[in-house]
């Protein structure tokens, strides 16, 4: 008999965004029926995705599925994700905390670091990282490339596009 592991997690709740446009924009020319029959109001919806849910649960047991309640992927994003401390700071480097905090050099926006139990965002690390990698000459730092080129967008307008080409 095969034995495989399934995953009973608690989803991020799905927030749908086209019906309330569809409920709020009376400008439109597209078919209001229609679309609100394919976007249903957002209690159809949670109640839809929980008997779904519940359902591969079930089938999943069925299946001889094992339950983990938190997938390791999940796992490994949030912590990359979230804030770093001291010793992770320094290990992106290549280096132990101590040997990072001799060389850091003061008011990189890093020095909530040289705090005991200091955490930096991770959002703010990346963006002194190439520098620092220059200034600690641990390398050449090579920009990674934007997946997609930045541009101007309109949610409303994309929205629109989006229930024009649906409908």
């Amino acid at each position: 008999m095969m034995r495989f592991l399934f995953l009973e997690v608690e989803f991020n709740p799905i927030q749908d965004q086209v019906r309330l446009v569809i409920e709020h924009d009376r400008s439109s020319s597209y078919d209001r029926a229609k679309a609100r029959a394919l976007y249903v109001r957002q209690s159809v919806l949670d109640g839809l995705l929980a008997k779904d849910t519940q359902r591969y649960a079930m089938a999943a047991q069925a299946a001889g599925g094992t339950r983990n309640t938190h997938d390791p992927i999940v796992a490994l994003a949030e912590r990359f994700e979230g804030s770093l401390n001291l010793t992770q700071a320094a290990a992106e480097f290549g280096l132990t905390g101590q040997r990072f905090l001799e060389r850091l050099p003061q008011g990189r926006g890093l020095d909530v670091l040289r705090q005991r139990d200091g955490r930096v965002k991770r959002d703010a690390f990346e963006e002194q990282y190439g520098a620092l990698v220059a200034e600690l000459r641990l390398g050449r730092y090579v920009q990674p490339p934007i997946a997609h080129p930045p541009f101007p967008w309109s949610p409303r307008r994309t929205q629109r596009r989006l229930l024009q080409r649906l409908l």
